[in-house]
């Protein structure tokens, strides 16, 4: 696979929308300029203009708004990582597995973490056991969240290495009351908290092992021996 860029899933995502917002809004907007002249065609561009509102107005099924806030949120996850780079961790953007994406993998001396930008509104809380926002109960995503560590998991076993991977939620905007705290097997934490986080874990891997951990990552089909590669 090739190494992508913070938050390039949630790029395209928006891309196609514009070309679909464009799609349907060029030949809308050339049947309202028709009935300019010819009054008939208007009742063409109603159904069309509605069609518009119904898809991309506030709360539409394709509206952008949520993939925007995302996109906000894990720039803001890639400045807040950056530091990382000169401390001997190598980061994993973006990674795609079975229609879902990570958002960042941290590989470095202290472990490896799969860790999911979430830039909500609210805030997070824990209740009874269960991670909630909005009084809405989060357990759904959690579990989501457990399964992008799995993934990262399963690749580096192919690899030969066996380290655990760390499921973390980092809320780029929702405080996160009474956190840090773990819950469902994820850590919840605000992501101006998370850089202390990953540096204060106790030493796991070795310069080689990071490196071998990355290439299996980035390699699904790892086989069970991975060559070193060059950081990048």
């Amino acid at each position: 696979m090739v190494p992508r860029r913070p938050a390039q899933f949630l790029r395209e995502q928006i891309l196609r929308r514009l070309i679909l917002f464009l799609g349907v809004c060029l030949p809308t907007l050339g049947v309202a300029l028709a009935g300019l002249r010819w009054a008939s065609l208007i009742l063409l561009a109603l159904p069309l203009t509605f069609l518009l509102w119904y898809l991309f107005g506030d709360g539409g099924r394709l509206d952008p708004d949520n993939l925007t806030k995302g996109l906000d949120g894990e720039l803001k996850l890639r400045d807040l990582l950056a530091p990382l780079a000169s401390e001997g961790y190598l980061l994993v953007w973006d990674l795609q597995h079975h229609g879902r994406n990570i958002d960042v993998v941290v590989i470095g001396p202290t472990g490896v973490f799969a860790i999911d930008a979430k830039n909500w509104e609210g805030t997070f809380s824990l209740q009874n056991g269960r991670l909630m926002n909005r009084r809405f109960d989060q357990g759904k995503m959690l579990r989501l969240v457990v399964a992008d560590a799995m993934e990262v998991k399963d690749r580096m076993r192919l690899a030969g290495i066996s380290c655990f991977v760390e499921a973390i939620v980092a809320s780029t905007k929702a405080p996160v009351g009474g956190g840090p705290f773990r819950v469902a097997h994820v850590s919840v934490l605000d992501a101006s908290a998370l850089l202390d986080y990953i540096r204060g874990q106790s030493k796991k891997l070795s310069g080689h092992e990071v490196v071998r951990a990355r290439a299996a990552v980035l390699r699904g089909d790892a086989p069970v021996k991975v060559r070193s590669v060059t950081p990048t």
